[in-house]
């Protein structure tokens, strides 16, 4: 794990500095990322550029993405990922080993990052949020900091060449509030509940970051 957590850092370094100076990079709200303690890391996906984004904000926790399996399969790169201690799953998202890693991770103290959308949005709008991420919240009864992720569909557009230069930010907001989801029995309907609270909240954070009522 040490060496897992020194290529973190320094993989959060290259990936701030790489934002900084290419795409005067802006980070808010970053203390509101817990410092002990589990919780789940929820943002929009609207790039690849996404998860170095929530790992440039450099808040000290040691997060863990979901990625695909064949990547940790490469010559080049599969090392990297292991190192950073990523979770492996199925191309087409549909992996229970990876859920339940998931949660154990979470149980055990950790910090898992989780796009409620699942996949990555072609035109730059939030997608409807899946289960997936309200399943393992109610699993597990951890935090959720929503993190509205601004720009990287422009620097690094899906399917589009990659635009330096141009700017990329990201806002953290509060713990999201999920206390209504006691209140469900159905198991499906709680667990879209959950997903869709949280959807709520990074669309919250985005309409507050338009409106320039965002706060630290």
């Amino acid at each position: 794990m040490e060496r897992n957590y020194t290529t973190y850092r320094i993989s959060c370094f290259f990936f701030w500095l790489w934002y900084t100076v290419l795409h005067s990079f802006k980070m808010r709200g970053r203390k509101r990322v817990p410092k002990t303690g589990s919780f789940i890391a929820a943002a929009n996906h609207v790039s690849l550029g996404d998860p170095p984004a929530v790992t440039a904000v450099r808040s000290q926790r040691f997060i863990s993405f979901m990625a695909k399996r064949e990547l940790f399969e490469g010559k080049r790169w599969g090392w990297w990922f292991k190192a950073m201690n990523c979770i492996p799953t199925n191309r087409d998202g549909n992996d229970v080993g990876a859920v339940k890693e998931a949660i154990k991770r979470l149980k055990n103290g950790g910090a898992v990052a989780i796009f409620p959308e699942g996949t990555r949005s072609v035109n730059g709008d939030f997608g409807k949020p899946q289960v997936g991420i309200g399943f393992v919240q109610d699993k597990t009864g951890v935090p959720v900091i929503p993190f509205y992720v601004q720009g990287t569909d422009k620097a690094l557009p899906k399917g589009g060449k990659y635009k330096v230069f141009s700017p990329v930010a990201i806002y953290v907001g509060e713990n999201v509030d999920l206390s209504g989801a006691k209140e469900i029995e159905n198991n499906r309907e709680r667990y879209q509940y959950i997903s869709n609270k949280v959807m709520e909240a990074i669309a919250t954070i985005k309409r507050q970051v338009e409106e320039g009522t965002f706060k630290d």
